[in-house]
């Protein structure tokens, strides 16, 4: 039941999570990853300011996914959030131009 509500109220849930996001810098910036830390969209993530949801959709958007688990290749926290990353990706349904248009929208003020 959790999961039903979380998906239909998914676009929603993704405006709020980018647009507290954006708070923090420029879109690029979440996707940065700096040697031994994990990018601010992971902490995020890990923190549970983003659900993993908004995290696999901007992977989805970004193509970070492959460069982050090269970089990140021996990082055991790293291999757990990408393994729920490629096993609930699957069962995500969304419209990719139109949660893109979102973060256009809210990243061009």
């Amino acid at each position: 039941l959790q999961w039903q509500r979380r998906n239909q109220s998914l676009t929603y849930t993704f405006r709020e999570e980018v647009a507290k996001l954006s708070h923090s810098g420029g879109f690029d910036d979440l996707f940065y990853s700096e040697p031994g830390r994990h990018p601010p969209l992971v902490q995020a993530f890990l923190r549970g300011t983003v659900s993993i949801e908004t995290l696999i959709i901007l992977c989805h958007m970004t193509g970070c996914f492959n460069k982050w688990s090269k970089l990140m290749e021996y990082d055991p926290v790293w291999k757990e959030v990408s393994l729920k990353i490629v096993k609930y990706q699957p069962f995500i349904k969304y419209d990719i131009k139109q949660l893109r248009k979102i973060v256009v929208d809210i990243y061009k003020d």
